[in-house]
């Protein structure tokens, strides 16, 4: 290629974005278009050939100024549409976080899971004194802010909860194409250790023979200790779900299918239901509302004469401490339980190393 049509194309390439390159060919120079951004590298073809010897000079200019032109179309096609994409981009993050939340909540099946989702709106509208917050207005300072508000508003572990819900909107916000970064992604609220209440097999059998004037609410509770089973799966279990002693069932929080062996306990409480409900399908368990649930367990136990703080939940944390008590390895109490990660189940372990370190520290001295 000769020196005066190089110098041509370089004055050419200084002020575009597409680069006229040229390749070596047996008796000529193919021309083509060179783009090189950041993650976009094209490249195209002009069906364009000089010889590039200076004899052919007049001619080569000739084709050159083809490609020139080519280059400058090329040019204004992707500036256009760098404009059209800051546009839209500008438009999505006006978008409102309020409503995008709302969205995510009603997508969700279960009613509690949309009460958790719809919390955040209520502490982020609590920390704005707003109902209408733009993504655009969410760079890592308001994040930083809305954090501190939950230090000071909630406990270390309810705060911890909300802040990974909004931080999961703000992921979502990205498979959006609402945002480019999460500017919530290193900030975190520290939980505090917690101590998970649970039953020992003494407490469940009291509870078990105690005459409580919802037996229902009972049966479901105690049928939770030997199967582990959420509140939520437990009032939605049907007869026809249990083949040959194992209850086979899709868990509404992780939508994981589980196929759990009934305990002799548990089918003994699915006989007594089938008695007191008078048929054998359908519902099992016919519970009220959680919130009634809830009032009535603590009346439960203080009928069975336990001083504990029992929740319904606590039959799924007395399963877990049961199982690792009577020596069933913490691999197969997570698969029991439906974790997707074993650390969710070493919480439990803790909890049996602290009551035997607790059980040694009884035993008299000389």
């Amino acid at each position: 290629m000769n020196e005066k049509l190089k110098n041509e194309i370089r004055k050419n390439n200084k002020t575009s974005d597409y680069k006229i390159k040229y390749r070596k060919r047996k008796s000529d120079y193919a021309l083509y278009l060179d783009l090189q951004r950041k993650n976009n590298r094209q490249t195209i073809n002009l069906n364009l050939f000089v010889a590039g010897q200076i004899s052919n000079l007049i001619d080569d200019k000739s084709i050159l100024n083809l490609a020139i032109r080519q280059q400058r179309i090329s040019d204004e096609q992707i500036r256009l549409n760098s404009n059209f994409n800051l546009a839209t981009k500008q438009k999505l993050q006006e978008i409102d976080i309020i409503k995008f939340i709302h969205a995510i909540a009603d997508s969700k099946e279960v009613k509690s899971t949309k009460l958790n989702w719809r919390s955040i709106i209520k502490q982020l509208i609590a920390f704005s004194g707003e109902d209408v917050i733009s993504f655009k207005r969410i760079d890592k300072r308001f994040c930083e802010d809305f954090a501190d508000f939950l230090r000071s508003r909630v406990s270390p572990n309810t705060g911890n909860g909300y802040f990974a819900k909004f931080k999961q909107v703000l992921y979502k916000a990205i498979d959006e194409k609402i945002i480019d970064t999460n500017p919530a992604a290193r900030i975190t609220i520290r939980k505090a250790p917690t101590y998970r209440e649970f039953l020992v097999l003494l407490e469940i059998k009291q509870i078990y023979h105690t005459d409580f004037y919802k037996p229902v609410l009972k049966n479901a509770f105690v049928f939770s200790c030997f199967t582990g089973l959420r509140f939520v799966d437990i009032k939605d279990i049907c007869f026809e779900q249990i083949q040959d002693s194992y209850l086979i069932i899709t868990q509404s929080k992780t939508k994981e299918i589980l196929r759990i062996k009934l305990h002799p306990i548990a089918l003994e409480i699915i006989e007594t239901q089938k008695t007191m409900n008078g048929r054998n399908e359908g519902i099992i368990f016919n519970l009220p509302k959680y919130e009634n649930c809830r009032y009535n367990m603590h009346k439960l136990t203080k009928e069975a004469g336990i001083k504990k703080r029992i929740t319904f939940h606590s039959g799924r944390h007395t399963f877990a401490t049961l199982c690792l008590t009577y020596d069933i390895d913490i691999y197969t109490v997570s698969k029991l339980l439906g974790h997707k990660d074993i650390k969710h189940t070493q919480i439990y372990a803790k909890i049996i190393d602290k009551k035997r370190d607790q059980a040694i520290d009884k035993l008299p001295t000389f």
